[in-house]
């Protein structure tokens, strides 16, 4: 339990000084994205947050998913980057639960009032990695599959329909 505490107070530390160091926002990007690829289950997420179509999606189904969301998720990191200049993270205890470790902290930006933020962490492939991250009792990983359940089910649980609303959403990023 403490070990993953101390991980994950490195893991925040390295995200707060490249957030808050210098460098092109570019550079800021990578370096974070290069901290998510690592820290973070981002495979294990996406299946989560795609709920029981999971077990319904083709391999070729699955493997663009998996490809669009992580662009996805790259694209949401570089829009949002910049508000979090100037951030601060306290770390503070760890707790078991039945799902994993969570790490609680406090996230303070200028001009914001403090945010309560839970890190889901657990242990995949012998490391620890970040699974979910709950911020004033909303769950990011919750959120995003009942958003992708709800357009799967206005879209009579066609998941090619998703793959496309996300490939067009990757698209107008550019």
């Amino acid at each position: 339990l403490e070990f993953r505490r101390v991980l994950f107070r490195s893991v925040s530390q390295r995200l707060v000084a490249t957030v808050n160091g210098a460098g092109s926002h570019q550079s800021k990007v990578a370096a974070v994205l290069a901290v998510v690829d690592h820290d973070v289950a981002v495979d294990r997420v996406a299946q989560f947050c795609l709920g029981r179509y999971w077990r319904t999606a083709t391999p070729a189904q699955k493997q663009r998913y998996q490809q669009l969301f992580h662009q996805v998720l790259a694209n949401s990191i570089s829009d949002k980057l910049g508000a979090y200049e100037g951030l601060s993270l306290a770390i503070g205890q760890a707790e078991q639960r039945a799902d994993g470790t969570y790490v609680h902290s406090t996230l303070t930006r200028p001009g914001q009032n403090p945010a309560t933020v839970l890190w889901k962490v657990n242990e995949i492939g012998g490391q620890p990695k970040v699974e979910d991250v709950v911020v004033e009792g909303v769950s990011l990983a919750i959120t995003q599959r009942q958003d992708y359940a709800s357009y799967l089910s206005s879209h009579g649980g066609n998941i090619d329909a998703l793959l496309d609303a996300l490939d067009k959403q990757v698209s107008n990023h550019s």
